[in-house]
Order: structure tokens, then C-alpha cells, then sequence
């Protein structure tokens, strides 16, 4: 293995393993997470480190039948290639989506249906990415569904769900990062998890994209801020658990009684991702 290669793997299993001990030995992280904890735990033991070689995204076959994440290191504005095996739903995404399936007189039939998913999943618009802004990012090719009583069973469905293709978890590498902060990197677990769901309802059929992506950021700090914060008090944080602390209390101070995002959070979550 060539000495960068060896250095970008050293930097993605310290990310994972700061993570792990953040969830197994801080004992006032696993109280604060809940059952979360354990979902997040299961989440890491997911995650395997795949190769971008000659700008495309490689792994071992043995991984395609897997619930397996794909972990990569990247230089921001690096753009990567995902080949159409590694776009797909992972086993459980469509088992979780087959459970959903209806059985109505218009409705193809599941394997065509999943086919044809997976289809839309691997095309070529949805094959390149690259980590322009932040210092994590989690790709996952995703398909809106309009109208899905034709196609799901029940009653109790919005009228847009997004279904998504195996997620990979980019982290950005060779900005002088010594080490991936475990709040950070837990964030990203939250995201990778939410990319699980076998449906992702969208309230509204005009309900923009990025409002459902405004909630899973919401989501995602108020999981981990509290990580952040028995860190801190532990003495174990890091820069980058502090600013994920911050953004936490930031959330805090902007909700209202409502129970959904407020509109002072939807806009401090804007102005965070721009």
C-alpha cells in the first residue's frame, strides 16, 4: 500500500474509532443518546474503507450484497465517480421498501418495481459528486416518488417520499485535520442512518428538497449536540465537538412551541449550509 494511501486509511480508522470510543467509554454519552446509541454504534460497524482510484469509487464485490458504508477521504472539490453497483439499494433498503409495497391493480409487480428503482438510483445524472463545503458529507443517490398510493399499501402516506441508494461517507482529508472529531463524525452517523429509512415522507408534494434536508440537519445536531456537551464535560472535546456544541445551544434558544422546526431555526440552518 502506498504511504498516502496508508495515511488516508490511518486518518478514517481514527474517525471511526473516536467515534466508537465516544459511544462505548464515555458512559454519560450512552445515557444521554438512549437507544440512539445503539443504532449509531450499529451504523459504525457498517462503515468499510473503500479506494477512489483514478477519481472513481471502488470496492470489493464482496461488500455489493452487504449492508456495508463506504468510508473515503477526499481533498475538497475532489469529484468522484459512483459506479452503478454502489448507487443501488443495499438488501435491507429494499426489503424495508418491499414491506411497503401495496398490491393494487395498477401496481408492476415488486421485482420490476425495485428494478426499476435501482435503475433511476444508478443513472449516469446521478453518478459524480464532491465535497465542496463543509467537512463531512454523506451521498446517497435518492429518488422522489410523487404520488405513491398507487404503489405503497394503506392509507397513511404523504403525497412525495424519497427513496434512497446505499449511502458512502466522504470525510474531507488534507486540510492539516490531525483527527476527526468523534461529534462530527456522529453527526455524519445520524445523516447515514436517516439515508436507512425505507421511505423519507415529504409533507407536502410543493415541499422543496431542501426543507426535508433542513429537518435532517435539524435532527441530526439535537441527537449530537448532547455528545458535544458530555465531552466537553469530560474534558474530551475538541474544536470541533465545541462548534458542534455551539450550533446545538444556537438550535435551542431558536425553537418554539410548535414542536416542528421553527422558522428562526430553518434559517440559522440555511445560513449553516450555504
Amino acid at each position: 500500500m502506498a504511504s498516502e494511501q496508508r495515511l488516508r486509511h490511518h486518518f478514517l480508522e481514527q474517525a471511526v474509532e473516536g467515534a466508537r470510543d465516544a459511544l462505548q467509554n464515555v458512559p454519560e454519552v450512552a445515557e444521554r443518546l438512549g437507544g440512539m446509541a445503539t443504532e449509531l454504534s450499529k451504523i459504525g460497524d457498517q462503515l468499510f474503507i473503500a479506494n477512489v482510484r483514478k477519481g472513481e469509487l471502488q470496492f470489493p464485490k464482496r461488500y455489493i450484497n452487504s449492508e456495508g458504508i463506504p468510508l473515503i477521504a477526499v481533498h475538497r472539490g475532489t469529484k468522484v465517480h459512483v459506479p452503478e453497483y454502489a448507487a443501488k439499494m443495499t438488501p435491507r433498503q429494499e426489503a424495508g421498501l418491499r414491506q411497503r409495497l401495496g398490491t393494487g391493480g395498477d401496481y408492476p409487480p415488486q421485482d420490476m418495481y425495485i428494478r426499476t428503482i435501482n435503475d433511476h438510483l444508478a443513472h449516469p445524472t446521478n453518478s459524480d459528486f464532491q465535497l465542496s463545503k463543509g467537512l463531512a458529507q454523506v451521498r446517497a443517490a435518492d429518488l422522489q416518488q410523487r404520488n405513491p398510493s398507487r404503489y405503497f399499501a394503506g392509507n397513511n402516506f404523504a403525497p412525495a417520499y424519497r427513496i434512497y441508494g446505499r449511502p458512502l461517507l466522504a470525510l474531507l482529508y488534507g486540510e492539516n485535520q490531525p483527527v476527526f472529531a468523534a461529534s462530527p463524525m456522529l453527526h455524519e452517523y445520524v445523516h447515514l442512518l436517516q439515508a436507512f429509512r425505507h421511505l423519507e415522507p415529504l409533507h407536502d408534494e410543493a415541499t422543496p428538497i431542501h426543507t426535508a434536508d433542513l429537518n435532517k440537519e435539524l435532527e441530526a445536531y439535537m441527537f449530537i449536540g448532547p455528545v458535544a456537551d458530555c465531552l466537553q464535560t469530560a474534558g474530551l472535546a475538541a474544536d470541533e465537538d465545541e462548534n458542534q456544541l455551539r450550533i446545538y445551544k444556537d438550535l435551542v434558544q431558536r425553537r418554539d412551541d410548535s414542536g416542528q422546526m421553527s422558522q428562526l431555526q430553518a434559517d440559522y440552518l440555511r445560513f449553516l449550509v450555504q
